[in-house]
């Protein structure tokens, strides 16, 4: 006998799937890219097409259609292309263990964000997400981000991590200081980044070299635990308070399902 899914399984697998399909490749897309350009990431021409690429992820057409303009990264291409031009110029030389340029972490953290819909503040705040944090006077760095818009000065801070080597106490730090920011800013925005952040940091984990006394393979499971433990209940909770505005007539986009989905995939293929 023929197995068929109910028109409402069906309905909900198929957004489910074409938006995950879409994020995956998306951020493929977004490393091979960076990949062709290396020479040239603070070219002009490189940021035009990193700009476009995020345009096309954050159409108007994917989400809910009662959400404003504003919303929108379109609202301001000035701001978006400034953004990525200081992400490339303040990443410029860093390299992922993977060999890739560091460009490509950041530009594909906030691809995630800008194909899930999120507001326009928070999708550049992924993009400079790590500016912050790695920077030799943050205070400088604070306020140049405030420059380009106040709000990302504030997201990008309540996802930087303190300035302590124990890995352990600095993600517990962290997770305690995006919780007193989101109660501050009474939303989820700091976890969304910080789980577009872990999904982005997927792409390369295979390429986790020996560090701080851990075998690569140490540091890898070290990962996925705190994959599992932290940002799955972000998700969660994400998913709950309906903060993803990806929708088809009465599907809707679980980011929890996709982040279990990307997880067991690593698992299941090391």
């Amino acid at each position: 006998m023929e197995m068929r899914l109910s028109n409402n399984l069906s309905q909900n697998f198929s957004l489910q799937l074409a938006t995950s399909l879409a994020l995956e490749q998306g951020v493929e897309q977004m490393h091979e890219m960076v990949k062709a350009h290396q020479a040239n990431l603070t070219h002009s021409g490189f940021i035009g097409e990193a700009k476009n690429h995020f345009l096309k992820a954050n159409k108007k057409g994917f989400f809910d259609k009662n959400l404003p303009d504003s919303h929108f990264l379109k609202n301001d291409k000035n701001l978006l292309e400034r953004t990525i031009s200081y992400a490339a110029r303040r990443h410029l030389g860093e390299y992922r263990e993977s060999g890739f340029p560091y460009l490509a972490h950041v530009l594909s953290t906030g691809y995630i964000l800008a194909r899930l819909g999120f507001p326009r503040e928070i999708i550049l705040s992924g993009i400079l997400h790590d500016t912050v944090e790695d920077a030799p006077d943050k205070t400088k760095t604070l306020n140049e981000l405030y420059a380009l818009m106040p709000s990302i000065a504030y997201y990008v801070y309540s996802v930087s991590g303190p300035d302590i080597k124990d890995s352990v106490e600095k993600d517990k730090q962290l997770h305690n200081r995006l919780h007193t920011f989101s109660d501050n800013a009474q939303s989820l925005f700091p976890q969304a980044i910080k789980v577009a952040d872990g999904l982005a940091n997927l792409y390369d984990i295979t390429s986790m070299q020996p560090k701080d006394g851990r075998t690569s393979a140490e540091r890898q499971a070290l990962f996925m635990a705190k994959m599992k433990t932290l940002l799955l209940p972000y998700a969660a909770a994400i998913d709950e308070k309906n903060l993803i505005p990806v929708k088809k007539k009465k599907e809707v986009f679980s980011l929890f399902e996709f982040l279990k989905d990307s997880i067991e995939e690593k698992n299941l293929h090391p």
